[in-house]
């Protein structure tokens, strides 16, 4: 037996040995590796927590932009009663966040490898923004994990996901922006979208009720699917 086959079943052991000692005392609970080992409890970490301190509480009038770059979290921008960055499921350490010319910026760091013991919630990060702000753009990019935006008003809209649905509801979008997705759902309702580029790789591509395009040849309305149905109500 070479030494690969040995460090494989090594591995194999000890990640089996880990995983039942965990579920065993702690319950569903999450393991990610980015510059070493770390462990979390879904039970610890179960409470969302603002990772940001509050902030972000009185920055209404300073935040044009929300831009997020994540790995297999899901993430959700809503209406809320002030900006905040919500963590859930997730090391808020794992985080970094910045507000720098008025442009929002949260990412992962490094994009960890995590593997999820049990049955719960994954990670979760939650970005509210005033109802009453109109952001110049919102830029999402994920790695896996689903992606929903809801009751919000920006003049560009950039989604972008390599693994994971896709779901944008009351929302209006003044000027124009994509969606792609390379394997999952994209689902779009009760928004006004007078330019929007649709690109799905392989997956279904919803979209119904109060959908716009502009007149003329002044702007597209594009929907492609390679692999998947397309509906229009």
């Amino acid at each position: 037996m070479n030494k690969s086959i040995k460090w494989g079943i090594g591995l194999l052991v000890v990640g089996a040995t880990m995983t039942g000692t965990a579920l065993a005392v702690k319950g569903p609970a999450y393991i990610s590796w980015q510059n070493g080992l770390h462990y979390g409890s879904y039970s610890k970490d179960s409470q969302s927590t603002d990772v940001t301190g509050g902030h972000l509480v009185n920055k209404g009038q300073d935040i044009h932009e929300v831009k997020v770059d994540m790995g297999s979290s899901d993430v959700t921008v809503q209406k809320g009663d002030h900006f905040a960055v919500y963590a859930k499921g997730m090391d808020k350490k794992d985080l970094d966040w910045t507000l720098k010319d008025g442009v929002l910026s949260v990412s992962e760091k490094g994009h960890p490898f995590t593997m999820h013991l049990g049955f719960s919630e994954f990670e979760q990060l939650v970005i509210t923004v005033p109802s009453d702000v109109e952001l110049d753009q919102i830029s999402l990019s994920s790695d896996s994990g689903d992606q929903k935006i809801s009751g919000l008003t920006a003049k560009r809209l950039m989604v972008k996901n390599d693994s994971g649905d896709q779901n944008l509801k009351n929302v209006t979008v003044t000027q124009g922006g994509f969606i792609h997705n390379d394997s999952g759902d994209i689902h779009v309702s009760n928004s006004r979208l007078p330019e929007l580029w649709s690109e799905n790789d392989s997956g279904d591509t919803h979209i119904s009720k109060a959908y716009q395009q502009k007149s003329g040849n002044a702007t597209p309305f594009r929907i492609s699917n390679d692999s998947g149905d397309i509906e229009l109500d």
